[in-house]
């Protein structure tokens, strides 16, 4: 039977960015977004993939995670690179920082790990306190998926090829559950390694669909600038796997 290890998705670094680590391809569009900024907040930073990208353009960069293995790599990476980055151990749902940011970003689904509706009044109150009168934020998150949402809770479905992390962990399947009152989707993936050793992860995620998402948004006070289905500008259209949005904060 596999072992259930359902806690520890952001506890192993090194597991998380070799099997669900982001690849890359969101930074061209987030480094369009800096311009005329000089402070940046960085929102589940992680292991600080942004953040030092950000850094490395000169700018204010403060990075907030509440994982502390992910912080600790951070930490590291920043000082064998020689970038100043002001890390906060922090959680979404509770922002109280001193400094205001012309700039915030959530990359990579970050929004989605707030699933419930208390959580995202609370995150909206801190964000809107972090930002000042015109300041922005810009965030991507998975756009749902009918496919993946109709599956049946109990099978394991095929991944395409899995990389292997330091631990010598490999992704074999995924199982999918869809709640359609709290729009919240449960995978777990099964994990193998070469002696046959089985053990499976797992991840709430909330699902935002497009209106709903700029709904969200307007309501908290902020106005909508841009909302495509991907990095290059595509349209938001049944196509498109994910969101991008930028929205200004009024006042």
């Amino acid at each position: 039977m596999p072992k259930s290890d359902e806690a520890g998705l952001y506890e192993v670094p090194g597991d998380y960015e070799a099997l669900w680590g982001a690849a890359g391809d969101d930074w061209p569009w987030y480094r369009s977004q800096i311009q005329g900024a000089r402070r940046v907040l960085d929102l589940a930073t992680g292991t600080g993939r942004m953040a030092l990208l950000l850094a490395g353009e000169g700018l204010e960069v403060c990075g907030v995670d509440s994982s502390p293995a992910m912080l600790a790599v951070a930490r590291a990476r920043a000082l064998s690179l020689g970038l100043r980055v002001d890390w906060r151990l922090a959680d979404l749902r509770s922002l109280a920082l001193p400094q205001v940011f012309d700039l915030a970003l959530l990359p990579y689904n970050g929004l989605q790990h707030l699933c419930q509706e208390q959580d995202l009044g609370r995150f909206f109150a801190g964000l809107k306190g972090c930002l000042g009168g015109g300041s922005r934020v810009a965030l991507d998150l998975h756009l749902p998926q009918p496919k993946i949402l109709a599956r049946d809770p109990e099978e394991w479905f095929g991944v395409e090829a899995s990389g292997t992390s330091p631990a010598g962990w490999r992704v074999l399947a995924e199982q999918s559950r869809w709640d359609p009152l709290s729009q919240v989707l449960t995978q777990r993936w099964r994990l193998g390694d070469a002696a046959g050793t089985l053990r499976t992860v797992e991840l709430p995620s909330r699902q935002f669909f497009p209106q709903e998402l700029r709904r969200l948004f307007i309501q908290a006070g902020f106005e909508i600038l841009e909302h495509w289905g991907g990095f290059q500008g595509q349209p938001l259209d049944g196509s498109a796997l994910k969101q991008v949005l930028v929205a200004r904060r009024s006042g």
